[in-house]
């Protein structure tokens, strides 16, 4: 069963190139959530009800083309 979930996100970038045409950064982040799920599979019903916090990062690349 896939799982999808409700939450806010929090981030920040810090630019470490920022040309015309060419913007380089690296990101840090917060994700705040939660899910509530029910199924039922082979007569069980399955309830999924979790919440985290999960932190994330990334490296970000932007060109511009005209």
């Amino acid at each position: 069963m896939p799982i999808l979930i409700a939450g806010v996100t929090i981030d920040a970038h810090y630019y470490i190139f920022h040309g015309e045409s060419f913007t380089a950064a690296v990101l840090l982040g917060v994700l705040i959530w939660e899910n509530n799920a029910t199924g039922t599979y082979q007569e069980q019903r399955i309830v999924h009800d979790k919440a985290g916090t999960d932190i994330y990062y990334g490296v970000e690349a932007v060109y511009k083309i005209n």
